[in-house]
């Protein structure tokens, strides 16, 4: 640098960064990105080199966090992004360059063993070789792996044998054959999540799940089987919302109403049912599932009606406690609900409840 220090070395950091934002020559650049005091000023100079080995050498040894992933940032050179993602000590740089590989087997490595999960899941978000993600899926049970598997064959086993529920969950959520997702819904503890798969392929595909699944079939079924049920439930489970609409408005309300009312996703049938309803049970389940559906702040609740379960909590506890999730509107009021109650029975375990619907009743919504 001779007698006089270049102006990015400047201790005033605002003259240094202005220095900086007018050089244009790698070398200058590179210098800059090592050797100025100022971290703002070492981050701008590592965004605009381009050579590479420069880039490497700054991402794996300056000592600002936010330099390095600046010069990983703008690596572009696939042998080097490997080093770095498989030596840094940095896990933000390992992650930055597992990122932007595409070799699978670095990145089938970085999978199986680094020892950061975020470095893992970007080096998985990569792979595209259907046997590597396979065996990840196999050897570490990683959920990441199943959002890139597009093999069905290798999906539908999983959700056929793996025993970790989360895993399965999310491989139903891969599966794009109708059939077998009709198959889960109708045979397997976790149809509500294959019955959500198919209402988005629906979507996906312009088509409605009449015509994936014959609807009158399906009311004969639930008009011959046993309330609550099997059968029963997953059939409601395949009705489009027009056929729900004709369960729910069945007198009495009873229980293929309640369970067609938590499958219903139109938001404005859902309003009518809470306005029209002369069936205050009904009405709060409507509004409980209206809860789940919409944005919280554009559903309106009834101040009359609100009152009206403040004073039979036990009666709406499952709407209750959906207020309280998820608008925290009355929340104060809700808190106070604790109580003692009887049960109805006389045993000297149970006659004496102390109950907390804010945070202990479960909410009873699919």
């Amino acid at each position: 640098m001779g007698l006089f220090k270049p102006k990015w070395m400047n201790p005033n950091e605002s003259v240094a960064d202005s220095a900086v934002r007018k050089l244009t020559k790698e070398a200058d650049l590179f210098n800059a990105a090592l050797k100025s005091p100022h971290k703002r000023v070492r981050r701008y100079a590592a965004s605009r080199i381009k050579d590479q080995k420069a880039l490497f050498r700054i991402a794996a040894e300056d000592k600002d966090e936010y330099v390095r992933m600046c010069a990983a940032i703008s690596l572009k050179d696939q042998d080097l992004l490997a080093r770095l993602a498989l030596q840094s000590r940095d896990s933000d740089v390992r992650r930055i360059a597992a990122k932007k590989l595409t070799d699978q087997a670095v990145l089938k490595e970085i999978a199986l063993k680094d020892q950061d999960n975020k470095v893992r899941i970007a080096a998985i978000g990569q792979l595209t070789d259907q046997s590597v993600l396979k065996e990840i899926m196999h050897k570490k049970g990683h959920v990441a792996a199943i959002g890139q598997l597009t093999d069905e064959a290798a999906i539908r086993e999983i959700i056929q044998k793996e025993p970790d529920k989360m895993i399965r969950i999310a491989a139903i959520a891969r599966l794009t054959d109708e059939e077998e997702l009709i198959r889960i819904v109708k045979n397997d503890p976790l149809r509500k999540y294959a019955a959500k798969r198919l209402r988005e392929l629906a979507a996906e595909r312009g088509k409605t799940l009449g015509d994936m699944v014959d609807q009158t079939a399906l009311m004969n079924l639930i008009a011959q089987s046993k309330r609550g049920c099997w059968d029963f439930e997953s059939a409601i489970m395949l009705l489009e919302e027009h056929e729900l609409l004709r369960l729910i408005q069945q007198e009495p309300f009873s229980d293929g109403g309640w369970f067609a009312l938590n499958q219903l996703q139109d938001q404005e049938a859902l309003k009518r049912i809470i306005n029209e309803s002369g069936c205050n049970t009904k009405k709060a389940r409507a509004l409980g599932r209206l809860l789940q559906v919409a944005e919280w702040d554009s559903v309106d609740i009834d101040e009359d009606f609100m009152q009206h379960m403040l004073e039979y909590p036990l009666e709406y506890s499952d709407c209750l406690k959906q207020i309280y999730q998820k608008t925290r509107k009355y929340a104060e009021q809700i808190k106070k609900l604790n109580t003692h109650f009887d049960h109805g029975y006389h045993d000297s375990c149970h006659e004496d409840t102390h109950y907390d619907i804010s945070t202990r009743m479960d909410c009873g919504f699919d």
